[in-house]
C-alpha cells in the first residue's frame, strides 16, 4: 500500500504521457484529498464524478442510478481526444444540475476522483489509476460527522448496500496502486 508521497512519484514518473489519472475508493476514503493534494502539487487540474451526480433516487443497485454516467463518459473520451471537457456540475445546495457549464481545457494531465470511476465501462480510460483504501469505522465515523443523523438511514439503506455490489467488480485489483487512506 502506497503513502501520499509515493503515489506522486508514481504521477510524476508518468508525466506528461498519462492523460487521465484515475482515483477510486469507497466514500470518505482520501480520494478528494488525495486528488486535491496531487493537483497542488503537480499543477494539475481535477475534477470528481461529484460533478456528474443527478437527483437522486438513492435505490439500491449497481451501476449507481443517481450518477450522470454517459455525460462522464463522453467527457472522459472528450478529453483523451484532445477536446475541452465542458459539463454542468451538479449544485449541492440546490439539489439540482446546475444551468452553469464548467470547461477544463485539453492539453494537460487530468486528475479524475469518485467512487466507481473503475468499473469496468471506464478502466480502459485511464493513462494511471489508484484505489484509496480506508479504514470502515473511520469512514463511518467521517460520514456521520459530515452528513448528521439526517442522513445516515439513507446510507444505510442505499448508499453502502450499492457500495458493496460495486466492490464485487473488484475495483481495487483493477487499480495500478492502491494507496493508504483514512484511517490508515
Amino acid at each position: 500500500m502506497l503513502s501520499y508521497e509515493a503515489a506522486r512519484d508514481r504521477v510524476r514518473e508518468a508525466l506528461p504521457a498519462a492523460r487521465l489519472i484515475g482515483i477510486d475508493g469507497m466514500p470518505l476514503s482520501g480520494k478528494s484529498t488525495l486528488a486535491e493534494r496531487l493537483a497542488a502539487d503537480l499543477n494539475l487540474p481535477c475534477f470528481g464524478l461529484d460533478e456528474f451526480f443527478d437527483a437522486p433516487s438513492m435505490t439500491v443497485g449497481y451501476p449507481f442510478d443517481y450518477f450522470r454516467y454517459d455525460q462522464f463518459e463522453a467527457a472522459l473520451i472528450a478529453f483523451r481526444a484532445g477536446e475541452p471537457v465542458t459539463y454542468h456540475p451538479f449544485d449541492w445546495p440546490g439539489m439540482r444540475v446546475s444551468d452553469e457549464v464548467l470547461t477544463v481545457a485539453p492539453g494537460q494531465t487530468l486528475i479524475v476522483e469518485g467512487c466507481s470511476i473503475l468499473q469496468p465501462r471506464f478502466r480502459g480510460l485511464f493513462d494511471l489509476t489508484f484505489y484509496v483504501q480506508g479504514d470502515y469505522e473511520t469512514r463511518k465515523t467521517a460520514q456521520h460527522k459530515r452528513d448528521g443523523d439526517g442522513l445516515a438511514q439513507m446510507w444505510e439503506r442505499s448508499v453502502w448496500p450499492s457500495i458493496e455490489l460495486y466492490l464485487a467488480t473488484d475495483p481495487a485489483g483493477a487499480a495500478d496502486c492502491v494507496v493508504a487512506g483514512r484511517g490508515l
